[in-house]
C-alpha cells in the first residue's frame, strides 16, 4: 500500500507506483552489494586503497548483473 497526497488521477497514481518500483530497485541493489547475509558483503572489505576498492566495487556491480540477469531468466521461464 502506497499513501500520498497527490490528487487522485490514475495516472498520476501510476507514475507514483513507478516511481516507487524503481526506488525499490535501487535499493535492493544497494542491500545485494552491501550485506553479508543477503548479498556480497561489500562492507567486509578491509582495504583502504582506492584503486583496490574500485576493482571490488567493478566486481561488486558486474556480479549484480549476473545475478539479475539469471533471476529475469528464471522469472521468464517460468521455473
Amino acid at each position: 500500500m502506497l499513501i500520498s497526497n497527490l490528487p487522485e488521477r490514475s495516472t498520476l497514481a501510476d507514475k507514483v507506483v513507478a516511481s516507487y518500483r524503481q526506488r525499490m530497485q535501487i535499493d535492493e541493489g544497494f542491500r545485494d552489494i552491501k550485506s553479508p547475509l543477503f548479498g556480497l558483503g561489500f562492507g567486509m572489505h578491509q582495504s583502504r586503497q582506492g584503486k583496490r576498492i574500485e576493482i571490488l566495487l567493478l566486481i561488486a556491480m558486474l556480479a549484480n548483473v549476473v545475478m539479475m540477469v539469471a533471476g529475469l531468466y528464471v522469472r521468464d521461464s517460468g521455473q
